[in-house]
């Protein structure tokens, strides 16, 4: 198992919620490397797709659905 940053995740669950929203959820996930934060992003994105996909690239559907059954029962600890 990988450990993830739950920022990250949570990045990741609003970029697929606004494209599945915007009508886009049938397209494949695609990241921009502009800024450093988004290297986190996709290298999160890779090895949830490597983990629970089998190395297959996701659609903004499934990795919204996937990750909204994942963090239903998360709990953040401050």
């Amino acid at each position: 198992m990988k450990d993830f940053s739950f920022l990250i995740l949570a990045k990741l669950f609003n970029l697929a919620r606004t494209e599945v929203y915007n009508r886009r959820g049938d397209e494949f996930v695609f990241i921009s490397k502009r800024r450093s934060e988004n290297d986190e992003m996709s290298e999160s994105y890779i090895a949830i797709c490597e983990l629970y996909h089998h190395g297959k690239p996701m659609t903004y559907q499934k990795l919204f659905d996937f990750l909204k059954k994942k963090n239903k029962n998360s709990r953040v600890v401050l």
